[in-house]
């Protein structure tokens, strides 16, 4: 260091040490008391407000594999409109699962698909169908390891008749929309596995692709006995 020199963080060559924590020709405002404060509430809060939404997520967020219900969502319709499709070609929209966002809301997602053919002597025929289930989970009541559900729900499907006896094969598709509403008894019968049983309200229509177009609309009750059951398992 050079005798005598001078500038910031020097004073008469002695370095000054609160000058020398800041870089050259920079300066800063102390804080305030207040602002301080101000500061170390809003950490406090900040720090509440985590610990509020992880508890929660660790109460209420959880999902894994199941079905709402092991039937299709059209029943009887098809075998209005084509008598001789047989009830194994209306996919049940049973492989999916539900997930609960906290402990009050989720989404039920559902999806089918059954390939049926019948052959008789030269007559060949096949049935491809593919449904799918959406639903919205909303508890309105708990009980101890009981869940009251009201469960809204939309389903799509199709269903493909390809009849192959005879050149040119004869093919006609169906398409299938539905919208149900459904009280939801789920149980808990272990810490991470459900059955549950509903009935409800449906509306369906089912139209084919033919000319002149044929089409069925329905609305009904649902529900069954109590060997159509759903579960969950929850593995997250």
């Amino acid at each position: 260091m050079v005798d005598g020199a001078t500038g910031p963080g020097l004073a008469n060559g002695t370095p000054d040490p609160g000058a020398l924590e800041q870089p050259w020709g920079v300066s800063h405002a102390p804080l305030k008391e207040d602002d301080l404060k101000k500061l170390m509430i809003l950490a406090a809060a900040t720090m509440m407000l985590t610990g509020a939404m992880s508890a929660q997520a660790d109460e209420g967020m959880k999902g894994g594999l199941g079905f709402h219900v092991g039937e299709s969502p059209f029943p009887g319709v098809i075998a209005s409109i084509n008598p001789s499709a047989p009830n194994a070609s209306q996919a049940a929209a049973t492989v999916g699962g539900r997930q609960w966002f906290n402990s009050q809301v989720g989404f039920d997602l559902g999806l089918g698909y059954n390939s049926f053919k019948a052959e008789q002597g030269t007559q060949t025929e096949t049935w491809t169908g593919i449904t799918f289930d959406l639903g919205l989970p909303i508890v309105l009541k708990k009980f101890d390891k009981v869940n009251f559900i009201l469960r809204p729900g939309f389903q799509y499907g199709t269903l493909e008749d390809k009849d192959e006896t005879a050149l040119p094969t004869l093919t006609t598709k169906y398409t299938m929309t539905g919208v149900s509403g459904t009280f939801e008894a789920e149980w808990m019968v272990a810490d991470n596995m459900s059955i549950s049983a509903s009935h409800g309200l449906a509306w369906a229509s089912i139209k084919d692709d033919g000319s002149p177009q044929i089409k069925f609309t329905s609305i009904g009750t649902t529900g069954n006995n109590f060997t159509q059951l759903g579960f969950n398992i929850y593995l997250w």
